[in-house]
């Protein structure tokens, strides 16, 4: 009699009982429940995802997407399935969507591109990532040899950004012109471009170190600024201008005759010259040359633009520059007129000993001169150091330290002055090295040099135009002869002083 409790299977040769088998089919129920939930699950995941999900087949035809793919491209839920992905999307994206399939089918990967998909009535930016996602199963298993998964993200607001970084990248946050970083770029467009003529010029603010030098950055920034918006103010809409360097400025002009280029730059120059800050007359120098054919290489039209104006700055330069020294002058003796005073002096007091001293007329104008403009470095000082009359801190007194270098570089950028340049530069250095900018000491300092310390320290004790307190002529040469050999010169010392007692006994 056979046991109603067990089972033979022929098959296997296993006996197995009915509880067994009850046991293994409640697991295979549970576990297809809990693939039911996992798929729930994931599907709950897959749609509710906040990036664009899909899954399409090489020929770009849609299996499945999710709820924010949908939305994106305004594509009702129900109808998904029925959409190709090329569809919805421009003519270059289905190029490079051909191209990432591609390489999906040869080589198991991921791939991303940077594509344009429709979303109602217009294209929005968008990154598509792509994998492998395996053999189609149902509908479409006779349509397609693979299945591809895909992530569409939207990156408008990125895009934006990014537009935003990459228009503070190529322009001058000064002039608000292109900078150097979008001129090498376009450089490469106008040796391709077919917009020709395409003339292109050169221009250079005239005596903007020499400004910058005497009246300080914030000066010279103003003067850029002034420059850069007259120039906007008169240009069409086509022409473009880069600030290619501190006083430098590129300009092109696309489909533009060299003659007309030449008139707009003309008008500009003439516009600018009715310009002026604090008194200096605004001016550039501009060359302009043109582009006329293909083949015509675009450095050797600019190559040619920057010989044309450095030919014309060349020629006004030196008037120029001898303008601009009298307005730096008269803008410092304006903010501090004892300044003023201190320099008439200067000079009076120059031309008298080195007559003493028995110098050539032409050298005693020299050095009359030469004590005139002696502090012109001080102009690039504040008025709150220039005009205090308390003790400065050490940060103000290196601030003023820095008046025979300021004057070096001004002098030194107008032609016939580089010695009057020189000697300023070492009017604070002492006979025993412990001056300034230098530390230079005895016969290596220029014989002016330390005659104008000399006389700049007796004007200042006297007259006291930096300071509350003035000095009798006694005080002075008990002061001079201290410090004679230390500070002074001892031999120009002697002489200066034979020279002040000669003076007072012929009073």
């Amino acid at each position: 009699m056979s046991n109603l409790n067990h089972f033979h299977l022929e098959k296997t040769g296993k006996e197995q009982s009915v509880e067994e088998l009850t046991k293994q089919i409640e697991h295979l129920e549970y576990n297809l429940e809990e693939c039911r939930k996992k798929r729930m699950h994931y599907q709950q995941l897959f749609h509710s995802a906040p990036a664009g999900y899909l899954v399409f087949d090489q020929e770009g035809r849609i299996a499945d997407a999710n709820h924010r793919f949908c939305s994106m491209v305004s594509v009702p839920f129900q109808d998904r399935c029925s959409y190709n992905i090329r569809d919805l999307t421009d003519k270059d994206t289905r190029e490079e969507l051909d191209m990432m399939i591609h390489g999906l089918l040869k080589k198991d990967q991921v791939l991303s591109i940077e594509a344009r998909m429709l979303c109602r009535n217009s294209y929005i930016p968008v990154i598509i990532t792509g994998n492998r996602y395996g053999q189609p199963l149902g509908r479409m298993e006779n349509k397609a040899s693979m299945l591809f998964a895909g992530i569409v993200t939207e990156v408008s607001e990125l895009k934006k950004e990014q537009q935003k970084i990459r228009e503070k990248s190529i322009h001058d946050s000064l002039t608000g012109f292109y900078n150097r970083m979008f001129y090498n770029e376009y450089l490469l467009y106008c040796d391709k471009t077919d917009d020709l003529p395409l003339s292109a010029a050169i221009l250079d603010l005239d005596r903007l170190k020499m400004i910058n030098d005497s009246l300080g950055h914030s000066f010279g920034d103003r003067a850029i600024t002034t420059v850069a918006k007259i120039l906007k103010t008169y240009a069409k809409e086509n022409y473009i201008f880069a600030r290619i360097g501190g006083d430098e400025i590129a300009a092109f002009f696309p489909g533009t005759e060299l003659c007309e280029a030449e008139s707009f730059l003309k008008r500009a120059e003439e516009m600018i010259q009715l310009h002026s800050l604090s008194g200096i007359r605004l001016s550039f120098s501009w060359g302009c040359a043109v582009k006329s054919s293909p083949g015509e290489d675009i450095l050797t039209v600019l190559s040619a633009a920057e010989d044309m104006m450095y030919r014309k700055k060349f020629r006004n330069n030196a008037v120029k520059k001898s303008e601009t020294l009298d307005v730096i002058l008269n803008a410092l003796f304006t903010r501090n007129p004892k300044i003023h005073q201190h320099s008439m002096r200067m000079s009076r007091l120059f031309g008298q000993f080195s007559s003493y001293l028995g110098l050539e007329t032409e050298r005693v104008k020299f050095l009359q001169g030469l004590g005139y403009v002696h502090d012109i470095g001080m102009a690039s000082i504040s008025d709150e150091v220039l005009n205090k009359r308390d003790l400065l801190s050490y940060n103000e007194r290196q601030e003023v330290k820095r008046h025979p270098e300021t004057g070096y570089r001004i002098l030194k950028s107008v032609p016939d002055m580089e010695e009057e340049a020189q000697i300023v530069l070492y009017h604070h250095e002492n006979w025993d090295g412990s001056g300034y900018p230098y530390g230079l000491s005895g016969d290596s300092i220029p014989v002016e040099s330390r005659m104008l310390l000399i006389l700049d320290t007796y004007d200042r004790m006297k007259y006291a135009p930096f300071g509350r307190y003035r000095h009798s002529e006694k005080e002075i040469i008990k002061e001079l002869k201290r410090w004679s050999g230390r500070q002074f010169d001892p031999l120009l010392t002697k002489k200066f002083i034979e020279w002040m007692e000669g003076r007072k006994k012929q009073r």
